[in-house]
């Protein structure tokens, strides 16, 4: 497993994503660049168990939610939701199926 640009991913959200707010035990996760690096796009794959991402969006008042926005996570199981915005992929998750914090 690798990691494969973590660096790239800005902790600040603009445009419609600036406007989604976590509820409860939700997490939005901003999933990594998966383009190599002489720019050619990687295919997902659909068998992939564990998914990587960095923490985007908490629910602030969610005291048991050990996760803070611009942890590295790998994570697992079904997103609740996952959609484009801004050309980049993006997943709605309870922090329930994260499994570690990348450091």
């Amino acid at each position: 497993m690798s990691l494969l640009s973590p660096q790239n991913v800005p902790l600040k959200l603009s445009g419609i994503m600036s406007k989604v707010k976590p509820l409860g035990d939700m997490i939005l996760v901003q999933g990594y660049n998966t383009s190599s690096i002489g720019g050619i796009v990687l295919a997902e794959q659909k068998d992939e168990k564990f998914k990587q991402g960095v923490v985007v969006a908490t629910d602030k008042t969610n005291l048991k939610n050990p996760l803070k926005v611009g942890n590295h996570i790998v994570f697992g199981g079904t997103p609740a939701a996952t959609f484009l915005a801004d050309n980049k992929k993006y997943s709605l998750l309870k922090y329930h199926d994260v499994f570690a914090k990348i450091e």
